[in-house]
């Protein structure tokens, strides 16, 4: 590797064969592997992820005969030098609540947005916009968080019982502040809610703090996007039951719920779209 100033700028070249990588300063802009194969200049208004959390530009020139530098995004890159799956264009995101314990571990093309009790979700928002509009719109955006769940006041009993929110940022998430999600409207397509009994609606429950059907629908009309959540506790492990080691969910406790943001009746379902198990293991479209 060399250092080469360029106005007065330093750029990090690596020679790859026949052509040079030149890390600079402004957005990624996307190519298919055909067009960078064939030197196919890349339309460079559009920015693309990069996989790793952040954007920056990445130029292939070629090393022999002069030639002017074309930009190309991160993914494009990889695909080209390291023979990635052309296919890997959808983009998610993990929102994760750093109280439960376990972890994200990085993953191409997942971005991960980590908040606590003493964060508000604003700042989760603005990271979640910044992220779609790196990917151009994210796929599916994972939940991970406790719930509010473990007795009813409907029954005035402890057991497998939830509705009442989400223990996800200082707001947490409940009937009286949902409508704060508007500030991430259309920038995901589906939100796969791993929490304990989001979705739960006990008889005579409805139209109470513990009408998880309400919640979760609410969410879905907010955000523009569908939601997928469950009624019961759900139980979950961690890799090798490390403190920080990745997530594993297994298969869904209770029922399953879609929530369409048409606001039409929750449809129980076998599994979502997209599991966060299958962007861990490259199952993900």
């Amino acid at each position: 590797m060399v250092l080469e100033g360029f106005w007065g700028s330093l750029r990090l070249v690596k020679v790859f064969s026949r052509f040079a990588l030149i890390a600079g300063g402004d957005a990624c802009a996307p190519v298919s592997l055909r067009s960078l194969q064939a030197g196919t200049p890349a339309v460079r208004s559009r920015s693309a992820l990069c996989g790793w959390g952040a954007c920056g530009t990445v130029a292939l020139r070629k090393s022999f005969g002069g030639g002017s530098s074309r930009r190309y995004g991160l993914l494009e890159v990889a695909r080209a030098f390291w023979f990635l799956p052309e296919d890997m264009s959808m983009a998610y995101l993990a929102l994760r609540d750093k109280r439960l314990e376990g972890g994200v571990p990085a993953r191409l093309g997942l971005h991960i947005v980590n908040t606590d009790g003493s964060h508000s979700l604003s700042s989760a928002f603005r990271s979640i916009r910044a992220a779609s509009s790196a990917s151009r719109g994210i796929n599916t955006m994972f939940i991970l968080c406790h719930g509010y769940a473990g007795s009813s006041a409907v029954r005035q009993q402890s057991g497998d019982f939830g509705g009442m929110g989400l223990e996800l940022g200082r707001e947490g998430v409940f009937h009286r502040n949902v409508s704060m999600w508007e500030d991430i409207k259309g920038s995901v397509s589906n939100i796969v809610v791993y929490s304990c009994g989001a979705a739960d609606t006990q008889d005579g429950a409805q139209g109470t703090t513990a009408d998880g059907q309400y919640l979760m629908g609410a969410l879905a009309i907010h955000t523009n996007a569908t939601v997928y959540a469950a009624d019961r506790i759900q139980w979950y492990s961690t890799y090798n039951n490390l403190k920080n080691g990745r997530y594993d969910f297994g298969a869904w406790e209770g029922t399953l719920y879609c929530f369409l943001p048409d606001g039409t009746p929750a449809l129980p379902i076998s599994r979502p779209p997209v599991e966060l198990s299958d962007v861990f293991f490259g199952r993900a479209p």
